[in-house]
């Protein structure tokens, strides 16, 4: 739930409606949870505009302290829930999608009722828990940051985003 609120729900997401649809700064910009086992990896990811990328990295930092600090209003939450199910509901319509969550299940020793329990576990996610589940698992200071293009123009706007000034002093 905390990711579908920043970055992994599409056009509902924070960092869609900020940093696409606000700022125009990416036309893509989301997140998703890669799972491994016993293990997960999150992943925030866009296309920025060359001249963007600093600033649209200080949107990004601000995104993620914003839902650490600030629970999710009940009427976001309630699209995200909606968004949710929908995507949960469609994975497992088919055969081959019902296989490949029962897969997961057996490969994450998830019980037998995680699948028909996933909705009703799902519906009663508070704000609260988003905003805990942010802070516990999303630290700021502990990200790994990945930037790719023009060092020349690109490295001068990073030394403006506050949380990655100390990475780049000389």
């Amino acid at each position: 739930m905390t990711n579908s609120v920043l970055g992994g729900a599409g056009f509902l997401s924070r960092f869609f409606r900020n940093i696409r649809e606000d700022k125009g700064y990416s036309y893509d910009p989301g997140s998703t949870t890669m799972g491994h086992y016993r293990d997960n990896l999150w992943v925030f990811s866009a296309n920025f505009n060359t001249p963007d990328t600093g600033p649209a990295l200080s949107e990004f930092f601000k995104e993620v302290r914003r839902l650490q600090s600030d629970p999710p209003p009940d009427a976001e939450l309630a699209l995200i829930r909606g968004y949710r199910g929908g995507v949960f509901v469609l994975a497992n319509a088919s055969r081959g999608g019902i296989i490949g969550t029962l897969a997961m299940m057996d490969f994450h020793d998830l019980p037998d009722t995680y699948l028909t329990e996933y909705l009703a576990r799902m519906n009663r996610v508070t704000p609260e828990e988003v905003s805990a589940m942010a802070r516990s698992q999303l630290p700021v200071e502990g990200m790994t940051v990945v930037v790719v293009g023009d060092r020349q123009v690109i490295e001068p706007q990073l030394a403006q985003v506050d949380e990655l000034k100390a990475y780049l002093a000389d």
